[in-house]
């Protein structure tokens, strides 16, 4: 059995992250290492062959340029090879290849959008485990990661990308019953949505909505003109809010479930419901009386008693998910098996550098003090 090693990784292109089609576009650099690949003459051979033995049959000894065509993706929408080579180090074997493709991923999005996700590449060999060319897929303890091209993705502008990656070697089809065993590795990368646009667009306006429609009580005059005209502007502020909701409909998530900013909003819309229902009761009860003051005021501080405590629960949910980046939803974020490999810094960028999600603009000054100087080891420079 081949062993390929995983001992370097380079995230170079995420962008593209779209919640409405289930995909993202991501490009990668892997370079896998054969230990002792070179002593063979088989492995080592040139080209991407399968030689045939002396009696016609497959020997089932081919190259390692062999193997590197049977690199598949499970969750690629369509994908590419930008670059694929192998090369003898000495009496190993480092194969090195560049895929570019749009994966299919499933998002969770019960904390929109204050939330984080993981995206996940699922690489596998089409080499069955328990077929006549069996393969292992390991991740090297040492495997460096680099994230050198990450500023220049649109995603920078909505998403921040953790300088953590999470990789895990298993075999695709052990859960059920069949002989169609292939050795993956899965590559997650962590992103946290930067919110402040969906708060400011979508939540904050609705939120003021509802806020109006309990204000025009106060402008009332407790007269019958006056409360068959705060009926006509509840109705109007009901129209303005169902229409808002509308307009917006185009940029939230496809989900069968509820998010935060889903909770929110239909708390405020039913809220405006609730005052249009209390103002065609007071017209049925009638003006420049007692008990129709006191029925107003009582269910105008209840309302507002409701859009005050409302607020405050949302708001501080909000605030905690914002300052603590939302739960980890993701599956590939929550196996404990995955093997956690932080980005490999420059020189110039180790001193202050944590495990938290790093700025653009702290990688961009480092990459201009040392311009002219040693570059991470990435794609370009390894043949």
């Amino acid at each position: 059995m081949v062993c390929f090693e995983l001992t370097q990784l380079e995230l170079m292109k995420l962008h593209n992250i779209d919640v409405q089609k289930s995909s993202f576009q991501a490009q990668i650099w892997v370079e896998f290492t054969i230990h002792g690949g070179a002593l063979d003459s088989n492995l080592s051979a040139d080209g991407a062959v399968c030689p045939m033995g002396a009696d016609g049959q497959p020997t089932f000894r081919p190259s390692a340029g062999w193997y590197m065509e049977q690199v598949d993706f499970r969750n690629a929408h369509s994908v590419k090879v930008v670059d694929s080579k192998w090369r003898r180090v000495g009496d190993d074997i480092l194969m090195a290849g560049r895929y570019e493709g749009v994966f299919s991923e499933e998002y969770q999005l019960e904390d929109y959008p204050f939330d984080q996700q993981g995206l996940t590449i699922l690489l596998n060999f089409n080499c069955r485990v328990g077929g006549p060319l069996p393969i292992e897929l390991t991740v090297s303890p040492k495997c460096k990661l680099t994230m050198s091209c990450i500023d220049v993705c649109p995603p920078a502008r909505e998403w921040s990308v953790n300088t953590k990656m999470r990789l895990n070697s298993f075999n695709i089809g052990d859960d059920y019953d069949t002989d169609r065993v292939f050795p993956a590795l899965s590559i997650t990368a962590q992103v946290k949505r930067k919110p402040m646009y969906h708060v400011l667009n979508l939540a904050l306006p609705m939120g003021l909505f509802s806020g109006l429609s309990m204000l025009q009580a106060a402008c009332n005059a407790n007269t019958e003109g006056s409360i068959n005209h705060r009926r006509q502007r509840t109705l109007m502020m009901v129209l303005t809010a169902t229409s808002f909701k509308m307009a917006i409909a185009g940029k939230l998530p496809p989900v069968s479930y509820l998010t935060w900013l889903d909770k929110y909003t239909l708390c405020n819309y039913l809220l405006i419901i609730a005052v249009a229902l209390q103002s065609r009761a007071l017209t049925q009860l009638g003006g420049e009386d007692q008990e129709t003051g006191l029925f107003d005021t009582v269910c105008t501080a209840v309302a507002a008693g409701f859009w005050g405590l409302m607020h405050a629960y949302y708001i501080q949910i909000a605030i905690k998910r914002y300052l603590q980046g939302g739960q980890l939803r993701d599956f590939y974020l929550q196996n404990k098996k995955a093997l956690a490999i932080s980005m490999v810094y420059k020189k110039s960028e180790l001193n202050g550098q944590g495990d938290s999600v790093e700025t653009a603009s702290m990688r961009k000054s480092a990459r201009r003090e040392s311009a002219f100087g040693e570059s991470a080891v990435g794609a370009s420079g390894v043949f």
